[in-house]
């Protein structure tokens, strides 16, 4: 049997987001022709809140609030989930199923008082659970901007407007389950992302595998899957310290600490006045076995 490890280098945190991704699987045409939408004239559904905000999925490299809208015969559901360094959410509006097709493009959110940002948007129904979804990447300001603004519309497939009421609430929620997460990582929550430009490899991340790093003992047990690291790194570059945020099974947990910690290498963050400080960097590593 073949191995070998997806080029799967996305950096985040204290890598300010910045990411080298594998080429991405072949996917449908109906995917592939994406387009983009003029939803100006869409219907608007205005929305009130049914009950409070809540934390769910407790995951373990992000963290996602939630809130129900709307009335039984209509329910709407509001979701925002965090990337593992907080400058990204996915926004996420759930209804009922549509029967409509899928549609992928630009849409926009709009605060009160605010302007319109326009971001990649999806739109699909989940036909065996019966729901609907429109789903947004967007910045980590437009939470901020909820606290303030109070009305939230997202235009895509419709256009769904909802009075978020007590947004501080979400803000607050995320931002302690992201520090319990930064926590359990080894990671200071106050001095994450510390230090700016944040640092940066030397050297292209595939470079620092190669199929011969495969564990004898994963590909024995057909071992793969993704995992998350964080690494410190400190003045001079060099990684000090890696801890597994979320594993994929003790060979391939043990062999990305042991070579990330002998072979990455990265040009370390700056503070203000420009000289060199410790920093951090969040690693996903896919393992994948060839056939």
């Amino acid at each position: 049997m073949g191995t070998a490890i997806g080029a799967v280098m996305t950096f985040a945190a204290a890598l300010a987001g910045e990411g080298i991704q594998a080429p991405p699987a072949p996917v449908s045409p109906a995917i592939q022709a994406r387009s983009i939408f003029d939803t100006s004239d869409v219907p608007v559904i205005p929305t009130g809140p049914v009950g409070r905000w809540a934390l769910y999925g407790k995951g373990v490299d992000s963290c996602a609030v939630t809130r129900n809208y709307g009335t039984a015969q209509k329910p709407v559901t509001l979701s925002i989930k965090s990337s593992i360094d907080q400058k990204l959410l996915i926004l996420s509006i759930v209804t009922p199923a549509a029967a409509s097709p899928q549609r992928w493009g630009k849409g926009a959110v709009v605060m009160k008082p605010g302007t319109s940002t326009n971001f990649n948007y999806g739109s699909f129904d989940v036909v065996e659970r019966g729901q609907h979804f429109d789903v947004f990447d967007t910045k980590r300001s437009t939470l901020d901007g909820l606290a303030a603004g109070g009305t939230l519309s997202i235009r895509a497939s419709a256009t769904t407007t909802i009075a978020t009421g007590d947004a501080v609430d979400a803000i607050r929620m995320m931002d302690r389950c992201q520090a319990k997460l930064f926590t359990s990582w080894g990671i200071d929550p106050a001095r994450f992302g510390y230090g700016k430009p944040a640092p940066m490899p030397v050297v292209a991340p595939e470079r620092w595998f190669t199929t011969g790093d495969y564990p004898a003992a994963a590909v024995k047990a057909h071992q793969q899957g993704r995992v998350l690291v964080a690494l410190e790194i400190g003045s001079d570059g060099l990684v000090k310290a890696c801890h597994v945020a979320a594993g994929a099974g003790a060979a391939l947990d043990e062999a990305s600490c042991s070579i990330l910690l002998a072979r990455a290498r990265f040009k370390p963050a700056s503070d203000a006045a420009g000289a060199p400080v410790t920093s951090w960097a969040l690693v996903p590593v896919r393992w994948n076995l060839g056939g």
